[in-house]
């Protein structure tokens, strides 16, 4: 019988409620259980009771067949913080569907290692699609939460500057902040916090020119206009 999501809610809410109780190693469900709702439940628990011992059954499971399994599998992973998974799920990632392709960008951000920035960064400027760009930056954030300064590079291209901020196609000025730069006001801001609890620097976020030129092109004079 499938477990439902229903289910899941009641019964995650009893196990991890329930004082005292003896928890088991959810390795075997996850490994030999048929029921797709079984597994999906045990992943939540491993990840809940951070069971690292179950880390190798979660790696196998980005193979399944399934896509719904798989990306839950990729969302446990990052939430447990398994490093050296980083280099299978960029392997796998242009053949995987949406869904997959973001919790694989969302565990590289929870993960964190800081080895591949250059792949978060290329998704983030040049895929078509929004909710890819977005996960990405969220997961290069995610990264500089830790640092002092975060870099941002930037091509003389308003593609690229749109994701800092909408320009006025008149006189080229600021209208609003895009999404990218709202995700880093709320990392300062959390940043911020930590600084008047622990004493720490506040965060910089410093925007730089990348490719410039000795010749002035008319794109790099209204970049230039737009960040003054």
């Amino acid at each position: 019988e499938h477990l439902l999501v229903w289910d899941q809610v009641e019964l995650f809410s009893v196990i991890t409620a329930t004082p005292g109780l003896a928890i088991p190693n959810f390795t075997r469900w996850i490994t030999y259980s048929p029921n797709k709702g079984v597994v999906s439940f045990c992943l939540k628990l491993i990840v809940h009771f951070n069971q690292t011992a179950a880390v190798q059954s979660v790696i196998s499971l980005v193979n399944t067949k399934d896509h719904e399994l798989r990306s839950e599998a990729i969302n446990a992973l990052g939430k447990l913080k398994v490093e050296q998974v980083e280099e299978k799920l960029i392997s796998i990632y242009e053949s995987q569907p949406r869904a997959c392709q973001i919790e694989i960008l969302k565990a590289l951000g929870r993960i964190a290692s800081g080895r591949h920035l250059a792949f978060l960064r290329q998704e983030f400027l040049h895929s078509t699609s929004f909710e890819i760009r977005k996960h990405a930056a969220k997961s290069l954030i995610n990264h500089g939460t830790e640092a002092d300064t975060l870099v941002t590079p930037l091509n003389d291209s308003f593609v690229d500057f749109d994701l800092i901020g909408q320009v006025d196609a008149e006189n080229f000025k600021v209208k609003r902040l895009s999404f990218y730069a709202e995700l880093i006001w709320e990392a300062r801001k959390k940043r911020a916090m930590a600084t008047l609890a622990g004493g720490r620097r506040e965060m910089d976020w410093v925007v730089v020119r990348n490719r410039t030129h000795h010749v002035e092109a008319r794109n790099q004079k209204r970049i230039d206009d737009a960040l003054s």
